[in-house]
C-alpha cells in the first residue's frame, strides 16, 4: 500500500483476494453507467464513513 501513497486518488484494500468478484463487477456496472449517460471516463464510485484516507492505522 505504501507504494500507493503518491497516486492522485484514494487507494483501498478490499481485503481477501475472493472479494475480487465483487469489486470487478462493480467497476462493469460503473462503465456501463457511465457509458449510458455519457459520463465515460469521468465517473468513480464514492464510498462513505471511511474518513480522510490519510490517518495511520491503529492496531
Amino acid at each position: 500500500m505504501r507504494l500507493l501513497e503518491s497516486v492522485p486518488f484514494r487507494v483501498l484494500d478490499g481485503g481477501r483476494l475472493s472479494n475480487n468478484r465483487t469489486i470487478e463487477r462493480m467497476t462493469l456496472f460503473e462503465r456501463e453507467v457511465a457509458l449510458r449517460y455519457g459520463n465515460y471516463p469521468y465517473v468513480s464510485f464514492r464510498m462513505f464513513g471511511l474518513g480522510s484516507g490519510r490517518e495511520e492505522k491503529k492496531d
